[in-house]
């Protein structure tokens, strides 16, 4: 209630209203996140949120059309008309969809009634026509839509750059390249085998004195990045101490499911680049 002067003797009741299946999808398509671990987040994050204080709601609508519009739409008409509703903090400034019944709001006497909660960098042109009072709340909301957030999964540019070195890889008809005329490389970005044994994990090289996780990171995102092929690949990362990732970080087994799942989405950068997986 810092935000609202004067008015701090009130009772704050918070509705979020929200497609949870669609939502857990999303998240799944702009992060490195498994569907199962992705919705396993988001239920700890509305079980939390909603046992936060006993008037935090949050509401999983279903993935009708519409259907979290029209919960908003029908709350806020019951509580913008209530005598004991002193004001409504409404957090749908990014949509031109809530003009319409605002104004009505506004052309019925209820002008004072409404504060409008800036959510994205972008605000409706239909809401600024409003001329209502906003306020922001740093660090609440993502400055941008989930849709136009480009992730590490979906753009390779993305990724950690990888480490190119040629080696010679048998073929099977001796010591030349399976491929002639094309240089055979391996990268440290190369996905782990789906195919590989599953629960597959290799224990850090040095597990009392290792490298510690920055939390305040994603696992995908540690300086240096953790080495997926030694972690989980059978076969080890061959590069040693030349490799430019981690071989020590101690991971939970949490954390090394999490990774496990980042580490099968990362694409294969010499397919990438020449449509051939020139690793093995």
């Amino acid at each position: 209630m810092q935000h609202l002067p004067g008015r701090n003797n009130l009772h704050l009741w918070v509705y979020v209203f929200l497609n949870r299946r669609g939502l857990s999808d999303t998240f799944v398509r702009v992060s490195r996140l498994s569907a199962k671990i992705a919705r396993q987040k988001l239920d700890d994050f509305i079980v939390g949120f909603n046992q936060a204080a006993e008037r935090f709601i949050m509401v999983d609508v279903g993935n009708a059309k519409e259907a979290a519009d029209a919960k908003i739409k029908a709350v806020l008409e019951v509580e913008v008309r209530s005598p004991q509703t002193e004001c409504i903090i409404f957090g749908g400034c990014h949509d031109n969809g809530y003009a319409t019944a605002l104004r009505s709001f506004i052309t019925s006497g209820l002008k004072s009634k409404i504060i409008l909660l800036q959510s994205y960098d972008e605000i409706a042109s239909g809401m600024r026509t409003l001329d209502l009072p906003m306020i922001s709340i740093p660090g609440l909301f993502l400055p941008q839509k989930l849709n136009s957030v480009v992730s590490p999964q979906m753009s390779h540019s993305e990724l950690p750059t990888p480490q190119i070195i040629p080696v010679t890889l048998p073929g099977a008809t001796g010591g030349k390249n399976r491929h002639p005329g094309r240089s055979q490389v391996r990268t440290e970005t190369d996905t782990v085998d789906p195919t590989a044994n599953a629960s597959f994990y290799r224990p850090p090289e040095n597990p009392t004195g290792g490298r510690k996780v920055d939390h305040s990171l994603t696992l995908w995102q540690q300086k240096p990045p953790a080495c997926h092929l030694y972690y989980f690949s059978p076969g080890g990362c061959k590069m040693g101490t030349n490799c430019r990732f981690a071989h020590d970080y101690y991971f939970t087994p949490t954390e090394i499911d999490e990774l496990r799942a980042s580490a099968k989405k990362v694409p294969c950068s010499s397919l990438l680049k020449d449509g051939m997986h020139t690793a093995g």
